[in-house]
């Protein structure tokens, strides 16, 4: 099971993440497993993070 780090998200935008209704798609970045390069991925919320997931071993952190 993968686990989902909102808490970097959440302290910047203060709300949890989800795509705005105003688009289709945006850029979110993740910080996979231990990894110091983010990722970026454009899709909405719910593709990138899935796209992320299944980069991921342990954790995926959303980051603002």
């Amino acid at each position: 099971m993968i686990r989902v780090d909102t808490l970097k998200y959440e302290a910047s935008h203060g709300r949890k993440p989800r795509q705005s209704r105003e688009y289709q798609a945006s850029p979110w970045a993740f910080q996979i497993d231990l990894s110091t390069t983010p990722v970026f991925i454009t899709a909405s919320y719910t593709v990138a993070l899935k796209a992320a997931k299944a980069l991921a071993q342990d954790r995926v952190t959303v980051l603002p």
